[in-house]
């Protein structure tokens, strides 16, 4: 069985944004997505747990540079905008990839630990 103790490095995708209460209307789709001070606290608190946290902003970015993230654990929070499958884009890319990553999805079971 695989373990956290099994990785060093956790890999945040989040869309890390920020935004003022101000500039929220009733139709603003920005409070569903990560703030940066939201980020910013997961960041802390896994540097407490793994030696390396690393963030990508968006999917694109992750996906260039997915081969050298083979061997660590993903975490998806990016929520990203206008899309119906926006949040299982993460895991397409670690899916393709063979990547252990956290399952977001409750209709998912959680056994990608393989």
């Amino acid at each position: 069985m695989i373990t956290r103790k099994d990785f060093d490095t956790i890999v945040i995708i989040a869309d890390n944004i920020c935004y003022s209460k101000e500039s929220v209307g009733i139709y603003s789709r920005e409070p569903d997505r990560a703030q940066k001070s939201n980020v910013d606290s997961l960041i802390d608190s896994m540097k407490k747990i793994f030696n390396n946290v690393v963030l990508y902003n968006n999917p694109a970015l992750f996906l260039e540079k997915a081969t050298l993230h083979k061997n660590d654990i993903i975490f998806p929070y990016w929520h990203g905008e206008k899309s119906r499958n926006k949040q299982a884009l993460v895991a397409s890319i670690c899916e393709t990839y063979n990547m252990i990553y956290i399952c977001i999805f409750r209709w998912i079971p959680v056994q990608h630990f393989r």
